[in-house]
């Protein structure tokens, strides 16, 4: 069985703020959050928080009995999920307890490191944890986060979407045309969605590790697969 969060409504919500000792003035520029059972966005981070930041926020189970729950990442000030932007989704397993029972603490992170979102879900009752890194992290907005791609990589980035097949695990990613697929493989290992001896596809077709990205003829907007 699968389920989705529900708001967790008899706790409050945590953050710790990560310390430096110099003043922070960097800020999210959108809120992020996770979708819940009633189809809307809770955010977590809310727009103009410093950073660097962590936060923690309660969910429990929507559903009798599931056995993992499925943990879909947004940002943007809208509560509905087709205005907000898709960041990514993961999938944890929980123990099977009666509906609202479950405890699940979801976390994010996010420091210094550019546009990087850690993402952090924990089950009490199974000692379950899982963390993923996603990609563009709501400090910038979509068109300002490919100028500044442009500018680092000297052309435009190509948006696309990577999708585990085995555990469903999909994140939003920025392919460089001038990278390796060996490098794109290496990047998406280190994101923790890409397990060794996985291949990429594209189109149905396995990609070789010496290939460059801007040979490939990758749309945007396209997916990547990984079996």
């Amino acid at each position: 069985a699968v389920a989705t969060l529900k708001d967790g409504v008899k706790e409050k919500e945590r953050s710790e703020k990560i310390m430096r000792p110099v003043e922070i003035s960097d800020v999210i520029s959108r809120s992020i959050g996770v979708m819940v059972a009633d189809g809307t966005v809770s955010k977590i981070i809310t727009r103009n928080t410093k950073i660097p930041i962590t936060q923690t926020k309660p969910y429990t189970n929507a559903g009798d009995y599931a056995d993992e729950v499925i943990i879909q990442v947004y940002q943007g000030e809208s509560l509905y999920p087709e205005d907000a932007g898709f960041l990514g989704e993961f999938w944890i397993d929980i123990e099977p307890k009666p509906r609202y029972e479950s405890k699940i603490d979801v976390s994010f992170a996010v420091g210094e490191e550019f546009g990087i979102l850690h993402v952090t879900a924990k089950d009490h009752d199974s000692g379950n944890e899982r963390t993923v890194k996603m990609e563009a992290a709501g400090r910038l907005t979509k068109r300002e986060r490919n100028k500044w791609m442009r500018k680092m990589l000297k052309t435009q980035a190509i948006e696309v979407i990577v999708e585990n097949i085995d555990t469903r695990d999909v994140l939003d990613y920025y392919l460089n045309p001038s990278a390796s697929i060996g490098d794109v493989r290496q990047d998406l290992t280190k994101k923790g969605i890409l397990s060794e001896g996985m291949g990429i596809f594209y189109d149905d077709r396995e990609l070789d590790d010496e290939s460059l990205v801007r040979d490939l003829s990758i749309e945007d907007g396209s997916t990547l697969e990984l079996r």
